[in-house]
């Protein structure tokens, strides 16, 4: 991750409106009950999040993190690979054209189910 976010302080309201995330307070009660308590179902971990209390209206936003894929088939003949995921909003070039936002599409391995090679058990974010 970045030192610092890229926005320091940006409400639910306008992730909406900038980023399209139209249910990231519902995804981050549900992302957080689910940490809490790993044990629970899927309909029980979305009945908890709809009443957690979120104590918060505002989050901070990096549009770069970086992580490193160790040696996917785990033969010790691959080296660690550093890579970075982007998130870029929509915006204007320098002659005013629109220039369309663009979100790098990463699989993530939520819970650990996933292996070290295949999609199975992982989901794709961007």
């Amino acid at each position: 991750m970045s030192r610092h976010p890229l926005v320091r302080t940006l409400s639910f309201d306008h992730a909406m409106q900038a980023y399209g995330a139209s249910q990231l307070s519902e995804a981050l009660a549900r992302f957080i009950v689910q940490y809490r308590e790993p044990h629970l179902t899927a309909a029980e971990v979305r009945r908890e999040a709809t009443a957690l209390y979120l104590p918060f209206r505002t989050l901070s936003v990096f549009h770069r993190m970086k992580f490193i894929l160790e040696d996917a088939q785990q033969l010790g003949i691959m080296e660690d690979t550093h890579d970075t995921a982007h998130a870029r909003l929509e915006r204007k070039d320098k002659r005013g054209q629109v220039v369309p936002g663009h979100f790098d599409t990463v699989l993530i391995n939520e819970n650990g189910a996933g292996g070290p090679t295949g999609i199975e058990g992982k989901h794709a974010a961007n």
